[in-house]
C-alpha cells in the first residue's frame, strides 16, 4: 500500500491533494505543522513525503534537514510557489528528490511521486544523509576509521589500511561532482518547462529506472571467457599484462589518456559497459550483447556521460586535463545524469518507446554511437552474466564455437536470445 505524508499548511491545497491521492489508492497522513511532520516522518514508514516550504512554525527546508539528519530516507517531493533557482538548489542540496512549482497539474504530481518512489526502491538504497545521492555531504570523502583523506585511486586507507570504497564511485560521489550535477539538473528542468516536455522527462526518468548494464563481445572473446580456467573477465589493461595485443586503431592508441581523464589513476582496473533499457547493445564492439546482473555490480559501478574519447574531444581536453565536474554519477543518480544530458533532445511527440533510442543511439555498429557509459571497478565473474543476445553464427569458425558457448551458458543458467 502506498502511504503518503502531506506537510502543507494551506488547507484547501492539502485537502485537494488528499482527495486526489486517495482516489489513486493512496493512504494519506496530513499535518500543517513542520514539527509534527518531522515527528511523523521519523516514527512511521511512508512511501513518500510531500512538503511545502512555507509552514507556520518552521521553514520547510528545516523540516527536510531534520528528517535527513535523523536518518529518514523517505523520498521527499517539494511543492512551492517559488521558482527561484537558489531555493531549488538549496532544496536539492538538503536531500530533496524532486521540486514541483505551484500551480501544477495533479497528474504531473502523481507521475513525479511514482518516479521518486520507484527510484528509491531501486536495488541500491541510498544511505542516510540524502536521498538519491543529491545532498551536499560527501559520504566517502575521508576514511571512516582514522579520518585520513585517501588519494583518488586508493581502495584502502594508507594510514590504517581500512577499505575506503571503490575509487570510481568515490569520485562520482564528491561534493564537486554532485553540486555541479544539481546545477545541471536544475537547468535541465528549466529547459523542460520552457519546451513543454514535462511528460517526456518523466518517461525518461522511468526508462532510466529500468536500464540494464550491457557490453558487447565477439563470439571468440565470449568463448574464451566462458571456457577459460579463470572465470573472471578483466579490464583491457589487465588483459595487456597477460598477452593481449592492442590494435593500431586510434581507440587503442589514445585510450589510456582519455580513460585516465574519466578515472584518474584507477583506470587500469575499470571495465567499460553501457546502459540500455531494451537489451540493445553496441555491435561495433562485438556481435553478442552481454546483459549483466546489476546486483553483482552496482556497488562498484559509476556512470560517465558518454564514451571518454568522445567526451574529451567534445570538451577540448588534452592528456592530463581533468574532466569538468557534473558529468559523472553514482548508480543511484543515473536518472539525474540522464536528465542533465538528454533534456534538450526531448520532443513533445515522443512516447515511452522512444526513450530506449535516446539513452543509447541506434547506431551501435559505429564507433561514435552515443550512450551513457558504465564504469565497473574490478573483474566481472562469468556468473554475473544474466543474458546473452546475438545471432546464430554464419562464419565457419564461429559456428564451431557456438555449441560450446550455448552449453556453458546453459550450465550457468543464462538465457540466450538468438536474433535474426
Amino acid at each position: 500500500m502506498t502511504r503518503i505524508l502531506i506537510i502543507e499548511d494551506h488547507h484547501e491545497t492539502a485537502r485537494s491533494l488528499e482527495d486526489f491521492l486517495v482516489s489513486q489508492g493512496c493512504t494519506i497522513s496530513s499535518t500543517d505543522l513542520g514539527e509534527e511532520g518531522v515527528d511523523l516522518g521519523r516514527i512511521y514508514k511512508y512511501s513518500a513525503i510531500i512538503l511545502d516550504l512555507t509552514l507556520p512554525d518552521m521553514a520547510g527546508l528545516d523540516v527536510l534537514r531534520q528528517l535527513r539528519a535523523a536518518g529518514v530516507v523517505t523520498p521527499v517531493l517539494i511543492i512551492s510557489g517559488s521558482s527561484d533557482i537558489e531555493t531549488k538548489k538549496d532544496a536539492f542540496s538538503e536531500g530533496a528528490d524532486d521540486y514541483l512549482t505551484k500551480p501544477f497539474h495533479p497528474d504531473e504530481l502523481l507521475c513525479r511521486l511514482k518516479i521518486v518512489i520507484r527510484r528509491v526502491g531501486a536495488p541500491m538504497s541510498p544511505a542516510p544523509g540524502g536521498v538519491s545521492g543529491l545532498s551536499k555531504e560527501l559520504r566517502t570523502d575521508k576514511c571512516s576509521r582514522c579520518g585520513h583523506r585517501p588519494s583518488v585511486s586508493c581502495r584502502v586507507c594508507a594510514v590504517c589500511q581500512s577499505d575506503v570504497g571503490y575509487p570510481n564511485v568515490r569520485l562520482a560521489d564528491t561534493a564537486a561532482e554532485r553540486d555541479e550535477l544539481i546545477d545541471r539538473v536544475l537547468q535541465a528542468r528549466q529547459q523542460i518547462e520552457r519546451a513543454g516536455v514535462g511528460p517526456q522527462a518523466e518517461m525518461l526518468q522511468a526508462a532510466m529506472d529500468d536500464v540494464h548494464i550491457v557490453f558487447n563481445r565477439t563470439l571468440a572473446s565470449l568463448h574464451t571467457w566462458l571456457l577459460s580456467d579463470s572465470p573472471q573477465f578483466v579490464s583491457f589493461y589487465r588483459q595487456l599484462t597477460v598477452g593481449r595485443t592492442p590494435t593500431d586503431s586510434v581507440w587503442d592508441l589514445q585510450r589510456s589518456s582519455t580513460d585516465n581523464t574519466a578515472n584518474p589513476l584507477s583506470f587500469p582496473e575499470i571495465s567499460y559497459a553501457a546502459l540500455s533499457c531494451n537489451y540493445g547493445g553496441m555491435p561495433y564492439y562485438g556481435g553478442y550483447t552481454v546483459i549483466l546482473k546489476e546486483e553483482d555490480l552496482l556497488h562498484r559501478t559509476s556512470l560517465f556521460e558518454e564514451n571518454p574519447f568522445s567526451f574529451c574531444k567534445a570538451h577540448g581536453l588534452a592528456a592530463g586535463d581533468k574532466a569538468p565536474p557534473g558529468h559523472r554519477s553514482t548508480w543511484e543518480n543515473r536518472g539525474s545524469l540522464a536528465l542533465a544530458k538528454l533534456s534538450r533532445r526531448l520532443k513533445a511527440e515522443m512516447t515511452p518507446d522512444d526513450m530506449a533510442e535516446l539513452i543509447m543511439e541506434p547506431r551501435g555498429e559505429t564507433a561514435d554511437c552515443d550512450f551513457i557509459e558504465a564504469h565497473i571497478f574490478g573483474p566481472i565473474h562469468r556468473r554475473s552474466i544474466a543474458m546473452v543476445v546475438g545471432p546464430e553464427p554464419t562464419d565457419e569458425f564461429e559456428a564451431l564455437l557456438w555449441p560450446s558457448v550455448k552449453h556453458m551458458l546453459s550450465e550457468l543458467g543464462v538465457e540466450v536470445e538468438v536474433t535474426s
